[in-house]
């Protein structure tokens, strides 16, 4: 509601400046505040011309609309209900009546005329609503709603009601110079009060101590003590140096780490110990699994194996090698003697290693 009053007051204001600002007939003043005898009186605008008539304009700004019944009473209109406010009119007339009471008892404010008479004022009173809102109004015979008013239409309705304020020779005696006008105009603005700023601890009794910053709101992340990867199965693989597989980098010894109970959930990986690994080419491979790579000894010999090794050695190496003669084999062969696990017992073996291995139907034939 109060950011609704706020853009109502400055819708008002550029259609009031629009008009008046450069006009020398007419003096503005807007958001005033004055204070008198314990009374106080917020006024939005106040527009002043050399007749002196004081235009007291009270603004407001109704989204949804504004309903007036036939009793003046004023209820704003919301998405699915209304709601009673304030009459305007009335709060345009306290002030009105707060501003006669205020010339009455505070002295040389008012101009006078040959500098004896005091000249008085005429007051009238406009609400001024958005050109957007709807209003719904009652007959004017039940219920006077004529100072309500788009704030677009107001100068039309000011300067109408100037023309027929009063004749040609009865305005010329009542008028004002313009000297007199912003000199009045710069009097009212001198008695402007800013409003009070509120204590609301002292208003309330708060202390300091009563006073707490608020909890962080910042997330809590849970970051693990060390991060552990599980061990993949994979086909049999060759390192590149004996060195390696005789000692394993540190990086290597703490990824094998097991997981705990409470980091992650047990992972089991069947390992063939190390007895049942075949140590000798001749011995023909039966274990359901497939085993750790087996060690590659030095060739000591001559051999198919070495011989193999040795017209290998200025081509790039791969990972597969035979397990009886220890000679490379492609991936392509590899993955052949893995799929033929009933055959080859989850190893791999060359070309002609494979030759030892023929299946029961073919030995048998």
């Amino acid at each position: 509601m109060m950011k609704a009053g706020a853009h109502g007051e400055q819708q008002s204001s550029y259609f009031i400046d629009y008009y008046f600002e450069t006009a020398s007939d007419w003096a503005v003043l807007h958001d005033v505040r004055f204070e008198h005898e314990g009374r106080v009186a917020q006024i939005d605008h106040l527009v002043i011309n050399r007749l002196l008539e004081i235009y007291v304009l009270e603004s407001k700004s109704f989204h949804y609309g504004l309903d007036i019944s036939a009793n003046g009473e004023f209820l704003v209109r919301t998405s699915n209900d209304s709601k009673a406010i304030e009459s305007p009119i009335e709060q345009n007339k306290r002030h009105i009546f707060f501003l006669e009471q205020f010339f009455k008892v505070v002295t040389g404010i008012l101009p006078k005329r040959f500098g004896m008479l005091t000249r008085q004022p005429s007051f009238h009173g406009y609400v001024l609503v958005s050109p957007k809102s709807r209003v719904r109004r009652p007959t004017p015979t039940r219920f006077d709603t004529s100072s309500v008013i788009k704030s677009d239409a107001l100068y039309s309705s000011l300067t109408e009601n100037t023309d027929n304020s009063a004749g040609l020779l009865t305005k010329a005696s009542k008028m004002i110079s313009e000297a007199q006008l912003m000199t009045l105009a710069q009097k009212l603005a001198g008695f402007h009060k800013q409003a009070p700023v509120i204590d609301y601890k002292k208003k309330f009794g708060i202390s300091n101590d009563c006073i707490s910053a608020p909890p962080s709101t910042a997330p809590r992340v849970a970051v693990p003590q060390a991060a552990v990867q599980a061990p993949q199965p994979g086909p049999e693989a060759r390192p590149d140096h004996q060195s390696q597989r005789q000692q394993t980098p540190p990086s290597r010894q703490q990824s094998r780490q097991p997981f705990t109970q409470q980091s992650a959930p047990q992972i089991q990986r069947h390992v063939e110990p190390e007895s049942s690994v075949r140590s000798s080419p001749s011995a023909q491979p039966r274990s359901p699994t497939r085993p750790n790579p087996p060690a590659r000894p030095a060739p000591q010999t001559a051999s198919h194996g070495a011989v193999a090794s040795q017209a290998n050695s200025t081509a790039p190496r791969n990972n597969y090698f035979c397990a009886q003669c220890r000679c490379d084999i492609s991936p392509k062969v590899a993955h052949f003697c893995f799929t033929q696990k009933a055959r080859f017992g989850g190893r791999a073996y060359c070309m002609s290693c494979q030759k030892k291995f023929m299946p029961a139907n073919v030995a048998r034939g």
